[in-house]
């Protein structure tokens, strides 16, 4: 056989280990690790058509509504697409950050006989894979739900495919742009802290956004005084420059509704967006070796080394005992010495601040039946609190494990039991999940005046939740650890985060199911003016110790699943 025939091409040098990486998963993958994915591909699937099933009522039910319905099914898909764009900008930064200059193989990629455009190309391709995913996930069923409720052909869905790819990119490329500015203008030891400038100004372009477009009006029957003005406020054309907008207008036209000028709004979407990530290469090609240069030097000294930060973690962690304590110090550092991390904290509570303002927002006071309903959407915001959880739990609490890294030996040949290492993850992640879950419920109920049985069980509920969702996730992240994962944006997106929020996700909605049920009660006894009585009580209490023992099991359970698998044969499973 002739080797010389044989030997990839030079594009096939970057994109051929990855696919063979993959490949490989499953090929040297024992039995249980492939039934272990097997069901984490049906649940993915079951949980993605749950969503298209949820899409296609609530777009149904809205179309069926007269003159109303389509007017405002075409603006919410306008902004959708619009939030969508601003969170995959953000998203694309710190993703290229890792792909283009943080990424350990890039030493050896640029070694090889390969063009810096094609390496600049694939290294997009991973860009957009990385940062994208969860739109696929959340955004392709709502667009097939549109083409589902309004009898779309084949014309619309592949219109609808092929335009969410499209759209995809010039996020893509701005992201790509403002990430080489950012490690060629200031050194790769201040990327991490610019992070916080790029988190703030993404954040007041997200207020300016919402309080722009004011969807509280739309639901505000009295902030119209003509049938003719509300028509004209939702007919407000967006803006033309945006690719949200191109693709929105190009699949209401596919859809059969009349659009003026659709040919353009094809031309640049199909056209422009891919010119713009041409232009990005051409932007940032004289710049990128000197900045992916820039970001191999050594890091400063870091939070985690002053003797202020060193005081603090040591007079919290002191009534521990020695080697509990040995491994919050340890935790607490690491995540001092990564700005990436604790700046997103920031950007976290930007994003709650705009939730509390929405919730502030609502129109309740021209709704009938006003305290019902209010105390109504103070229990149910457990159940948007408790998304919210899950998703701050797969970035945080999943890749605790994780981020140990290649260093993990070192804690596997030591004397420390898994069972109490895996604990101390679970309360350096469960202090900051619970008091962010007390304080969007308790706030939620604050601006709400719910009642006090109400705020209680919320209040309860949310804590129960970070108790099972910080304990699944630590778990999960034992059992499907990455060590060899660059950032934990790639850590919290891999098939063991995707399967832990699938399971996450299901969890809350159970648990809200389960409690809301001896609460529809108390709320139909409250407007009929009767006394709870005893059944009523003891239903209460009997779904109260329910919930209490389904959280602990799920945060016990993987936990120590997770034990078990993360320290193998070496016994000392417990302490």
């Amino acid at each position: 056989m002739n080797k010389t025939a044989s030997r990839p091409a030079p594009l096939s040098l970057l994109v051929w280990p990855q696919l063979q990486g993959v490949r490989n998963l499953w090929d040297r993958a024992d039995r249980g690790r492939r039934i272990t994915w097997s069901l984490f591909g049906a649940l993915t699937a079951l949980f993605w058509l749950g969503v298209l099933a949820i899409c296609v009522y609530f777009i149904d039910t809205f179309n069926q509504v007269e003159l109303f319905g389509p007017i405002l099914l075409r603006k919410a898909l306008s902004m959708m697409l619009l939030s969508f764009s601003g969170l995959l900008f953000f998203s694309n930064i710190i993703t290229a950050l890792s792909s283009y200059f943080l990424s350990d193989d890039m030493q050896l990629i640029q070694a090889l006989p390969v063009s810096q455009r094609r390496i600049f190309y694939l290294r997009a391709l991973d860009t957009v894979a990385g940062s994208s995913w969860m739109i696929f996930i959340f955004g392709l069923p709502v667009l097939l739900a549109y083409g589902a409720v309004h009898d779309g052909g084949l014309f619309y869905y592949f219109i609808a495919f092929t335009g969410l790819i499209a759209y995809l990119i010039p996020p893509a490329a701005l992201g790509i742009g403002v990430a080489c500015l950012l490690v060629r203008g200031f050194s790769a030891r201040r990327v991490r802290e610019l992070m916080t400038l790029v988190s703030a100004l993404f954040l007041i372009a997200m207020v300016l956004l919402l309080r722009g477009l004011q969807p509280e009006r739309l639901v505000d029957p009295e902030a119209f005084e003509t049938l003719a003005e509300f028509i004209a406020v939702v007919r407000t054309p967006d803006a033309t420059w945006l690719p949200s907008t191109w693709l929105s207008d190009l699949c209401m036209w596919s859809l059969g509704q009349h659009h003026s000028g659709v040919g353009l709004q094809a031309s640049l979407l199909f056209i422009a967006s891919p010119a713009m990530l041409v232009l990005t290469r051409w932007m940032v090609a004289p710049l990128w070796f000197e900045a992916w240069t820039r970001a191999q030097e050594a890091p400063s000294k870091t939070a985690s080394r002053s003797r202020f930060a060193a005081w603090i973690i040591d007079s919290v962690t002191r009534p521990f005992p020695t080697v509990f304590r040995a491994l919050l110090r340890k935790d607490m550092r690491i995540f001092l010495r990564e700005p990436g991390q604790w700046t997103q904290g920031l950007l976290l509570c930007g994003l709650v601040g705009i939730y509390l303002y929405s919730v502030h927002s609502l129109p309740l006071d021209s709704i009938a039946l006003r305290d019902v309903t209010k105390n109504a959407i103070g229990f149910l915001n457990v159940g948007v609190a408790g998304a919210v959880l899950a998703a701050i739990a797969v970035r945080f609490n999943f890749t605790a494990v994780s981020h140990e890294g290649r260093a993990f030996w070192v804690l596997h040949g030591s004397p420390i039991g898994a069972s109490r290492f895996l604990f101390s993850k679970f309360v350096v992640g469960f202090i900051p999940t619970v008091v962010l879950g007390e304080v969007l419920v308790l706030s939620t109920c604050a601006m709400l005046e719910t009642s006090p049985f109400f705020t209680w069980v919320s209040a309860a509920t949310i804590f129960l939740l970070s108790i099972g969702l910080t304990g699944l996730a630590v778990g999960m992240g034992a059992l499907y650890p990455n060590f060899k994962a660059d950032s934990a944006a790639r850590m919290a997106s891999g098939p063991g985060a995707i399967l832990f929020m699938v399971v996450a996700l299901l969890f809350v909605a159970g648990t809200v199911v389960a409690v809301s049920i001896p609460i529809a009660a108390v709320m139909v006894r409250q407007i009929r003016g009767q006394d709870i009585d005893l059944g009523l009580q003891l239903m209460v209490i009997g779904v109260g110790i329910a919930v209490v023992a389904a959280n602990l099991l799920v945060a016990w359970l993987p936990m120590r699943r997770g034990a078990r698998k993360l320290w193998g044969d070496l016994g000392n499973i417990g302490d």
